[in-house]
């Protein structure tokens, strides 16, 4: 212990508290204090170490040990390290008030997801799906049948004529067909202005 290392390397110089206190120009309470080893009555840290390298150098002891056992058992530590002991960790115990709230957030969190996609199927343009005709075709018929899915809320139009949409948004129209060149323009549009059209070239020989 510091306190007897003190008290020992006094001795063996052959000084008494007094003389050390004269040699080392500390006063003789602060020598008594080290000695009993009551630290905690010491000077504050900043002061105790110009004190205990005097002491240290009047013993002819190494002052960087001495320093550094006053510092162990003072519990003072080098900037930026600290004990285990003195870390602080946060503490968080999940109570039914912090349950309730967490689950509230959560359920919020996933309303909100469901209001966006909601809200973005609304306000995107329509889908269309042609079953039939489902590519460019040349025929001997002067008709054709088209049919598919779209949109049930969807206004669905050919050529600008409109097709009549099924609950579930299915469609089936006959459409009269002129010989040579028909271009079939199949529109849909939703209540937001969002339109989606796909076209046809039928060729009747």
């Amino acid at each position: 212990m510091l306190s007897e290392r003190l008290k020992k390397a006094r001795k063996e110089a052959g000084f008494s508290i007094n003389d050390l206190s004269r040699e080392a120009k500390v006063q003789s309470k602060y020598i008594e204090l080290l000695e009993a080893g009551r630290i905690k009555e010491l000077p504050a840290p900043v002061y105790m170490q110009g004190f205990l390298k005097k002491c240290a150098r009047a013993l002819r002891l190494e002052e960087k040990e001495i320093l550094a056992e006053y510092r162990r058992e003072a519990g003072i530590f080098s900037p930026g390290l600290r004990p285990l002991s003195a870390l602080k960790y946060p503490k968080f115990f999940i109570t039914p008030k912090t349950f309730s709230l967490a689950l509230f957030i959560l359920i919020g969190f996933f309303i909100l997801i469901y209001l966006f996609f909601q809200f973005d199927n609304l306000v995107a343009a329509p889908e269309i799906i042609l079953d039939y005709p489902s590519e460019d075709l040349m025929i001997n018929r002067s008709s054709i049948e088209l049919h598919g899915r779209s949109d049930p809320s969807a206004k669905l139009t050919v050529n600008g004529e409109q097709l009549y949409v099924e609950d579930d948004g299915s469609f089936r129209q006959e459409i009269n067909l002129s010989p040579g060149l028909n271009i079939l323009k199949i529109q849909a549009a939703n209540r937001f202005g969002k339109k989606t059209e796909i076209q046809r070239n039928i060729i009747v020989e």
